[in-house]
């Protein structure tokens, strides 16, 4: 959030110059009469623009590829870091490495949706059963 303070004569004149710099959109946070001087003071808040190459997802020229073995063990280091315990871990990786055109994410992606089956029955009856 952006914030300015305007000070004029009158209120109106302050409301004005409000508007005149930040728009309609401003929040007015404080405003304040100075008795010694009778100025009028008004401290305004409008929020940022938000920057548009934040919200653009990336394209697929800015995917940059590399080794197989690196992205394994890329892959390895982030389903660590979340905790995936070994005996998931293991079978997602070698089914990742099978598809070797693709970045890591998709790999990943593909690699879930070749190994992972979800049963109701399997998770209700042994919750402890590997699904893989």
């Amino acid at each position: 959030m952006r914030l300015r303070t305007f000070s004029a004569a009158t209120m109106p004149k302050a409301m004005e110059l409000v508007r005149q710099d930040m728009g309609d959109d401003a929040i007015i946070v404080a405003s304040e009469q100075e008795h010694e001087d009778s100025t009028y003071t008004v401290t305004a808040g409008i929020e940022d623009a938000p920057d548009i190459d934040d919200e653009i997802p990336p394209s697929k020229d800015d995917v940059v590829s590399i080794n197989p073995q690196t992205r394994l063990s890329f892959l390895r280091q982030v389903l660590l870091a979340h905790g995936l315990p070994q005996h998931v871990l293991e079978p997602l990786l070698r089914s990742a490495d099978t598809f070797v055109n693709t970045d890591a994410t998709m790999a990943l992606a593909a690699a879930i949706d070749d190994r992972v089956n979800f049963h109701q029955s399997t998770l209700i009856n042994n919750p402890h059963q590997s699904c893989l």
